[in-house]
């Protein structure tokens, strides 16, 4: 995602969605399991699952938004099984 905050925000994240949905063949779904926010910073925890080419995932993830102005300008995904991740989500 962009640091721009004209490029980044929700619509980025749609985006990101709607993506993440096509490639596991509309079978991406993430559950929300905690929030944690402050003025600049925010984090969500969400258990992740997808089924999609043969291949399933199932992991925790944290994803980090940096807020400027009000705005999401950053993103970053930390998922608890590196390999995991990219062996559903990078093949």
């Amino acid at each position: 995602m962009s640091s721009d905050p004209t490029v980044g925000g929700l619509g980025a994240l749609a985006e990101m969605a709607a993506r993440n949905w096509e490639a596991s063949d509309g079978t991406f779904r993430f559950n929300v399991q905690e929030v944690f926010a402050g003025n600049e910073f925010a984090i969500a925890v969400s258990n992740n699952t997808a089924n999609a080419r043969g291949r399933s995932l199932d992991i925790r993830m944290a994803i980090q938004f940096r807020i400027s102005d009000g705005q999401i300008v950053e993103v970053w995904e930390s998922p608890d099984d590196i390999d995991a991740f990219y062996d559903f989500w990078c093949p």
